[in-house]
């Protein structure tokens, strides 16, 4: 189960809270956030996800450095590939 630890300081006391949620929970939780806060979330994950992979971070930093326009894709068509993904 996901856990969640908490951790703050009341009058120089320190105090400790895990919380553990179900993934059921925790998706409900997720459908519960913004569209800002989604994206977000997505990211992160994303970023958690390829953070041990030396080629992938390799490959994207290549794709963000590429200034060869015949390479990029307009708006329409990203947003056309996002939807179809």
């Amino acid at each position: 189960m996901p856990a969640l630890l908490l951790s703050w300081t009341c009058a120089g006391a320190s105090f400790d809270y895990t919380l553990t949620m179900s993934l059921d929970q925790l998706k409900r939780e997720v459908a519960s956030l913004s569209s800002q806060e989604q994206a977000e979330l997505i990211s992160y994950a994303l970023e958690l996800r390829h953070a041990g992979d030396p080629e992938y971070r390799r490959e994207v930093t290549d794709r963000l450095n590429d200034s060869d326009r015949s390479h990029w894709l307009p708006p329409e068509e990203f947003e056309r590939r996002l939807d179809n993904a």
